[in-house]
């Protein structure tokens, strides 16, 4: 019955997919049995003078499984390891080795009884997936990289220094695309060999760059002895033979007019070994989209660099239109001041007028163009605009009068062409007010202006309120007669005519407890 039994059970043992043994744990760690699934799993025959197991194991993982079987040996506790063995047709594979130690009655010794288990399966996933944890982390370190400097060169050096450590390589070069020309040149290589490769020049199609630039194709070559499209230079240039490449273009998407999108190649990114076979898919499945990632870095770093210098330029241009303007606009003011001088007896004081006129805008002028040259001709606050053209015209025609001016705060901005129009506005506005409260001397005179804006439209209420003097003599001034004064004048159809037409906005009248001018235009400035 118990030999019945037994045998019963050694048949259910050699029907599971795993190899079941017994050996002695000692020195030599003899077999006393192993299950027939040997054969399936590794290739070898189940014959018990197989005396040791050891040869079959790879020789690098033998020091750990030795010292776990010690530990078993002096502690009693159960065996456990994972190690690589050598199939007999010469594959290597991964086992989980577990075993469970047991008196030998017979000798007085240990025994182990034990399960061995293939694990090549699951060895290779979590291998491919550490390769690609360490690939997104790769990826993941040369995102922070472009974001946290501007210096491509450097950056690029740095992040291929890292893939190649990565791929255990040691060579790789950068070929961009000449625009003027269409040739290749070597932009960067590994330890700066670029100086190397400083005059050489490749077509498009010339060689493997150019072959990989001209189709915008991807190639891995396992040897370059067997590819025609290699050329030995490299050898020469790099001092070292190279065996394997990958090359990969750089390219980025370009939209047309029918905004189709279009891979524009920008040059080739070129990984070397010295040995046969060094690259596969998966490390082109890591290069490709770092190349994309290169393609954009190298594309902006051209974009910021062309706006660079043409900022530059505009500024020098600017800087050269503001002295010239300004120049021009004080040697102006210059000459009225010295012909107000030579005004003839008989029309002095209309000869003088017109010139005060004529100071007051230049000087309002110059005012604009100095906000605007400081903005670099962006949108200024409409609140700058007219507090400096108030008090320009008021220094230029008026600066001993009583006025006082208020004007409320704002944020509010325009652009260049309204701040143009706006101060011919506000300079012929205070003008005029100017010149009313000169014709009824001594008047206190009081300028407000209101900065009022919404959603669409910007403006301000222009308010004046003249006031005489307790020591005023007796005249005819009334307030009530600006508006009517305003209307009638010359100064006010300019006005109206500046609103309308260049601003595209309204302007209206009416009189309060002072006369008010509200003026409104479309918002343009963001």
């Amino acid at each position: 019955m118990k030999q019945d039994l037994q045998t019963t059970y050694q048949a259910l043992v050699e029907q599971i997919p795993v190899i079941t043994y017994i050996a002695e744990l000692g020195e030599h760690n003899t077999l006393r049995y192993i299950s027939p699934q040997v054969k399936s799993l590794l290739g070898y025959e189940p014959q018990l003078d197989i005396t040791s197991w050891r040869s079959w194991i790879f020789s690098d993982d033998y020091p750990a499984i030795r010292q776990a079987l010690q530990q078993s040996q002096n502690t009693g506790a159960p065996f456990q390891a994972e190690y690589r063995v050598r199939h007999a047709d010469g594959r290597l594979l991964w086992l989980l080795d577990r075993a469970t130690v047991v008196p030998d009655t017979n000798q007085h010794g240990f025994l182990l009884h034990g399960v061995m288990f293939d694990i090549t399966h699951r060895k290779k996933l979590e291998k491919a997936l550490l390769q690609r944890n360490q690939e997104l982390s790769l990826l993941n370190q040369v995102s922070q990289k472009f974001i946290t400097t501007f210096n491509l060169e450097q950056i690029l050096y740095e992040i291929l220094e890292d893939v190649c450590r990565f791929l255990e390589v040691s060579i790789y070069t950068i070929w961009l695309i000449e625009p003027n020309t269409g040739e290749l040149f070597c932009w960067q290589a590994v330890d700066n060999r670029q100086n190397q490769f400083a005059d050489w020049k490749l077509a498009l199609g010339e060689g493997l760059v150019g072959w990989v630039a001209e189709h915008n194709q991807p190639v891995i070559i396992a040897n370059t002895a067997t590819d025609d499209r290699y050329q030995p230079q490299f050898n020469q240039t790099l001092g070292l033979t190279v065996r394997s490449m990958l090359s990969v273009p750089l390219q980025r998407k370009q939209v047309d007019d029918s905004e189709e999108t279009l891979p524009q190649v920008l040059g080739v990114l070129q990984l070397m070994d010295s040995h046969v076979n060094h690259f596969n898919e998966t490390d082109l499945r890591l290069i490709e989209p770092l190349a994309v990632t290169i393609a954009i870095a190298i594309e902006n770093n051209r974009l910021y660099e062309q706006v660079r210098q043409d900022a530059e330029t505009r500024a020098a241009l600017l800087d050269e239109m503001d002295h010239q303007v300004k120049n021009n606009l004080s040697a102006i003011i210059g000459l009225l001041y010295s012909e107000q001088g030579k005004a003839h007896e008989d029309n002095r004081d209309v000869y003088q007028d017109v010139l005060r006129n004529l100071i007051s805008r230049i000087h309002g002028l110059a005012a604009v163009h100095s906000l605007l040259s400081a903005s670099v001709w962006q949108p200024i606050r409409i609140y700058d605009i007219i507090e400096r053209i108030i008090y320009s015209t008021i220094q230029a025609f008026a600066s001993g009068h009583n006025i006082t001016v208020t004007i409320t705060p704002s944020t509010a901005l325009i652009t260049a062409d309204q701040a143009h129009n706006l101060a011919l506005v506000v300079n012929e506005l205070t003008i005029f007010f100017l010149k009313q409260a000169e014709l009824s001397n001594p008047v206190k005179t009081e300028l407000a202006i209101y900065i009022v804006t919404d959603a669409q439209t910007i403006g301000f209420d222009y308010r004046v309120n003249m006031n005489l003097t307790s020591t005023a003599p007796f005249n005819s001034f009334n307030p009530f007669n600006l508006i009517a004064n305003l209307k009638q004048s010359t100064a006010f159809q300019q006005i109206k005519r500046v609103i309308e037409k260049n601003l595209q906005g309204t302007i209206s009248l009416h009189q309060q407890q002072s006369m008010v001018i509200e003026i409104r235009f479309k918002q343009e400035a963001s």
